[in-house]
């Protein structure tokens, strides 16, 4: 799981991380990447427009149906597999 905030450092330079609630209790590791925004990251950001945005808004594929594609082409391989070399593998 990915948590991802953006927090102000105080003056005591701490930080206090609260996790949602639906994290079970008990061990986990965690690992804290600061990335500092600088005017000049902040502008890039801004202006940043994903390029895929819009791509595909007149296509009538879905997610659902895309992976119903890829499970049955991989059900095609296999059995194209079980076809070319028995039941060895």
């Amino acid at each position: 799981m990915t948590i991802e905030q953006t927090v102000e450092i105080p003056a005591d330079h701490r930080l206090v991380i609260e996790v949602p609630p639906e994290i079970p209790t008990g061990r986990a590791k965690a690992a804290l990447t600061l990335v500092f925004e600088t005017e000049t990251t902040k502008a890039a950001s801004e202006k940043w427009v994903n390029p895929l945005l819009g791509l595909a808004k007149d296509s009538s594929l879905t997610v659902e149906r895309f992976m119903e594609m890829q499970r049955k082409d991989i059900e095609l391989e296999n059995e194209i597999d079980k076809r070319r070399w028995g039941n060895e593998w």
